[in-house]
């Protein structure tokens, strides 16, 4: 239920601002860790959409995934465990800047920030059960969990205008809001495969206007 809601907000939000002349469509990349394990690629990609609602107000939507498109390959060690884990995400943002000269041109904006994180986290690990002949057997167990995350923050940028081909060059910070729950209730996870409680960003876009 808090996944529609947040879903119809957003984008109640995205269609108020439609009747406004200037936008653009865009694809861009950014670097984003949901917790502080090296689970793999923290880059993430996506397409989104910019409108100008006046002379020094813009927002934007966008919708991104990761790029994580190998195999469980990175482990942790615990006290006698080791596991791998690998996250998979989609998201959605919305955004909302003041820009602090017209952004007619190349402007610098600063503005908040919402959106939500679906998270799939991928745990891989062994497990050795000794036999009774002094042998052992090995067997790989594959778990998943799924959590969201609510990111809320500020945005602070460079963009250029919307007239024709534009890029927008981008820093974020700020906090995820969310049960603060381990994505997957396993017993051996490290505190590093836990959602973090806060967010950077950096990411660059390039889109095109009319």
């Amino acid at each position: 239920m808090n996944r529609r809601i947040a879903l119809a907000l957003l984008l109640v939000a995205a269609l108020g601002t439609a009747g406004q002349a200037q936008m653009g469509i865009h694809y861009g990349v950014h670097f984003e860790k949901l917790t502080a394990a090296s689970s793999g690629s923290n880059w993430h990609m996506g397409v989104g959409w910019d409108f100008d609602l006046n002379d020094r107000l813009s927002g934007g939507l966008d919708v991104h995934t990761d790029m994580n498109w190998t195999t469980v390959d990175d482990y942790y060690y615990g006290y006698s465990t080791e596991y791998g884990e690998r996250l998979k995400v989609i998201g959605i943002q919305y955004r909302s800047q003041f820009h602090f000269m017209d952004n007619d041109g190349t402007s610098v904006y600063l503005g908040p920030t919402v959106g939500l994180r679906a998270v799939k986290q991928k745990i891989e690990y062994g497990v050795e059960t000794p036999s009774f002949f002094g042998s052992s057997t090995y067997e790989l167990v594959r778990v998943e969990g799924k959590g969201m995350v609510f990111p809320l923050g500020l945005r602070l940028g460079l963009r250029g205008s919307m007239e024709s081909g534009y890029a927008d060059l981008f820093i974020g910070v700020g906090t995820y809001l969310g049960s603060g729950e381990p994505f997957t209730t396993l017993a051996i996870l490290k505190k590093e495969s836990l959602p973090n409680r806060t967010f950077f960003q950096v990411g660059l876009n390039y889109g095109f206007g009319w």
